[in-house]
């Protein structure tokens, strides 16, 4: 049976480039999406109760689960000879490429891991943090393409356990340190998200842009989505930690610090 080249990539940005940049090569190989983001919610197995999680707390992100699922069965078709993309710095990308390893078996596949890889700017020398914010002619100079390698068993059986271990804790949050994948609790960005809170009405979508470039410019980046930062607001209006006024999703919404009562 001939087989087909089956790129992996987490979400569908950093897919649409790989696309983009096979395109470029010259290269006919399939690329798929892993849209649900493993770095938040619960993971032990019960799909349904990630999808209740995620529509509950994500807004938007509950469809993902399902949609990731038929991914899943397209990457590894019986055809197919598949390729998992990681970047270890990126919780999307690191958990992704842990839930690989749980779902392939033993048979053959190949890594590309970008966590390394610098790439050259004009504002001087970058690492890699994620794979969906590299632009296709960065994988290409990069040379990307040409890291793909085999993993050892010791390091298949390393990563199994850790993932096993992390799906045992099942915490609602997970994120990347030293390019490691830890379970942290829910309200561990919440202090940050505060201080990124105005004492006035001001439009959500402007606070939540506000958290986001706070944790994109922090050293080292933090990418955390704009979905599970809302949500947390939400979350912390529910607290009376925040005020949140009008109906519908962050573009329709204002928000303010919670006014202390005057004894």
């Amino acid at each position: 049976m001939s087989q087909t080249i089956v790129h992996i990539l987490p979400g569908h940005s950093a897919a649409g480039t790989v696309r983009e940049a096979l395109e470029q090569l010259g290269l006919n190989e399939k690329v798929v999406a892993i849209g649900d983001h493993l770095g938040y919610g619960p993971i032990d197995g019960d799909l349904e109760a990630r999808r209740k999680w995620l529509d509950e707390n994500m807004c938007d992100g509950g469809e993902s689960v399902d949609e990731a699922e038929l991914a899943w069965q397209e990457a590894l078709a019986p055809d197919a000879f598949p390729i998992i993309w990681t970047c270890r710095s990126d919780a999307w990308a690191h958990s992704g490429f842990l839930e690989f390893l749980s779902r392939v078996g033993e048979r053959p596949f190949k890594l590309i891991d970008a966590t390394e890889v610098m790439i050259q700017t004009r504002a001087g020398p970058w690492r890699i943090e994620a794979l969906g914010i590299v632009t296709e002619a960065q994988m290409i100079s990069a040379g990307l393409f040409q890291r793909q390698r085999e993993m050892s068993p010791a390091e298949i059986a390393e990563g199994r356990e850790v993932w096993s271990r992390l799906k045992a804790e099942n915490a609602l949050l997970r994120i990347t340190e030293n390019d490691r994948l830890l379970s942290k609790p829910l309200t561990f960005f919440d202090a940050e998200l505060l201080e990124e809170v105005p004492q006035d009405w001001e439009r959500a979508v402007r606070v939540v842009g506000n958290a986001l470039a706070r944790f994109c410019c922090s050293s080292p980046r933090r990418l955390v989505s704009d979905s599970f930062i809302w949500g947390r607001y939400l979350a912390l209006a529910e607290q009376g930690a925040v005020e949140i006024r009008g109906e519908g999703g962050m573009r329709d919404c204002h928000m303010r610090a919670t006014r202390k009562a005057v004894s």
